[in-house]
């Protein structure tokens, strides 16, 4: 398995989908470990690290949990989808399909295979968060699909802990002069909207999105991810002729995949700017979409996409 195969294909899933205080923390969480960027607690399996290329550990390249962890999000609306039938219908074979509870909070666990993976899946949260754990393995790896699940199972979450999502990212952008504003972020997604405004859902309105990808030079490119990015899209509705334009000039110093193109999303005209630069173990994609003003915000996309910084 390919990792950023499979965060693309997250990635995907949820940016489609995209009170009173309750407390699922326990005096056994202080021998878990907190994911950072995240209100999630784990029992890290032996043999398991925090990842340097995703959110969330990871064994080797082909062992990993993910964690997407939206604070703001609903958990009712994101997870509506997470359904046994949901998941057949994208050609995954589920072993089984539970709702239960990660504390007080509702939850939903999936142990689903596809030709080349093998794994569990949980969702969960309430009204005001919606968190995602995946963890894939190889075919075969019975030690490692067994501690995943078992890990899985001992989740816990703190909604009182404070996080600065930006503190944790990887990347930087400059909105100093943009209209665009950070939103919010899911664990590797950060959200950009029109003056910053945090919505459940940006399908009628312009925003830009950053995410933070697993990267292996020898296995992929900008390019590459690119398009695959641009063909996970048309299981939704977004049909295009042609890209408009396209650029693998560096950027930043950055090896990097640009381009943009006019399409049409369920019946409506949209713009697409896409953006991919890469270093080291990581990947980052900057897309925009809007529906109108095509020109005004594709000047902002650009320059928003072309401040890109990386941290290390």
């Amino acid at each position: 398995m390919k990792k950023h195969l499979f965060l693309i294909f997250l990635i995907a899933v949820i940016f489609q989908s995209c009170a009173q205080s309750s407390d699922s923390t326990s005096k056994k969480d202080k021998e878990k470990t907190n994911i950072p960027g995240t209100r999630v607690y784990l029992e890290i399996p032996e043999g398991f690290k925090i990842s340097t290329s995703m959110i969330g550990i990871e064994k080797n390249n082909n062992v990993g949990v993910s964690v997407m962890d939206l604070i703001g999000g609903n958990y009712y609306t994101n997870a509506a989808t997470f359904t046994k039938s949901n998941w057949e219908s994208r050609g995954a074979t589920v072993v089984s399909f539970e709702e239960h509870k990660v504390g007080d909070f509702p939850a939903k666990t999936v142990h689903l295979k596809t030709f080349d993976t093998e794994g569990f899946g949980l969702v969960f949260g309430d009204s005001t968060f919606s968190t995602m754990i995946m963890g894939m393995i190889p075919p075969g790896d019975s030690i490692s699909l067994k501690q995943i699940e078992n890990c899985l199972k001992a989740v816990s979450y703190d909604k009182s802990l404070k996080i600065d999502p930006l503190d944790f990212a990887k990347f930087e952008i400059n909105t100093k002069n943009s209209i665009y504003k950070f939103a919010k972020s899911s664990a590797s997604m950060y959200m950009y909207s029109v003056n910053g405004i945090n919505k459940d859902s940006y399908d009628d309105e312009p925003m830009f999105m950053v995410n933070q990808l697993p990267y292996e030079e020898t296995q992929t490119n900008p390019k590459i991810i690119g398009q695959q990015m641009i063909l996970s899209q048309k299981q939704y509705g977004l049909y295009y002729d042609e890209l408009e334009e396209e650029s693998t000039e560096n950027i930043n110093g950055y090896s990097s995949y640009e381009t943009h193109f006019k399409g049409d999303l369920k019946g409506k005209e949209v713009l697409m700017y896409l953006l991919v630069v890469a270093k080291g173990e990581n990947a980052f994609t900057c897309i925009g979409m809007a529906k109108g003003d095509f020109e005004k915000h594709l000047k902002e996309y650009q320059k928003l996409g072309r401040s890109i910084k990386l941290k290390y």
